[in-house]
């Protein structure tokens, strides 16, 4: 599997929309659909998020895309993008951010008995060293979080924590039913609270 080559690291891969010609995705969309089915079987690429209820960058009824992509590079992942139709007809464009690796993959099981949400991609980047003690009880939390299915997929860096570094220190998707669901939710942990 790619994710343990040495080097290999995560990036997040945000799309926007560059085109308000519907007919030109309607004439690409198979194509794009299969260049990125073709990085999904090959590893390149994992969890994949849609909202198809988006209030920005919307174009009509094709939803809005973000996943997640392993490479060694920005560069790395520039290329790769490149090649896909979706940027070279300038159907859409995208952003990258560095997201460490992932940590904690998403617990089938438990959304399941828990039931459907709304997924809501958190951001926290640490502006301070933290200690030993204050890392411990913010990985105690998450685990418990995780553990009820009240978060998933997380990234995390390490190094990041530690260091000012370009990448996000944690990504991960709160499963809440609203935006303040999902806001309390990060705001319990301590590095927020600290």
């Amino acid at each position: 599997m790619l994710a343990t080559e040495v080097g290999i690291q995560n990036f997040a891969i945000v799309w926007k929309w560059t085109t308000n010609n519907v007919d030109l995705v309607n004439d690409n969309v198979v194509t794009i659909s299969k260049e990125l089915d073709n990085f999904w079987r090959k590893g390149v690429n994992e969890n994949a998020y849609y909202n198809s209820n988006a209030k920005h960058d919307k174009l009509e009824y094709f939803p809005n895309i973000s996943f997640f992509i392993k490479a060694k590079s920005v560069e790395d992942v520039k290329t790769k993008l490149n090649e896909l139709t979706v940027d070279k007809k300038g159907i859409a464009f995208y952003q990258i951010f560095s997201v460490g690796n992932l940590w904690l993959e998403i617990k089938y099981n438990t959304i399941d008995e828990k039931g459907l949400t709304k997924s809501y991609v958190t951001v926290s980047k640490t502006i301070k060293k933290p200690t030993e003690a204050l890392v411990n009880k913010q990985t105690d939390e998450i685990m418990k979080l995780w553990n009820a299915g009240k978060i998933e997929n997380v990234y995390f860096d390490i190094e990041g924590t530690q260091t000012e570094n370009s990448k996000e220190d944690f990504v991960f998707y709160a499963n809440a039913n609203t935006e303040k669901e999902a806001r309390a939710l990060c705001e319990s942990l301590p590095f927020f609270k600290k």
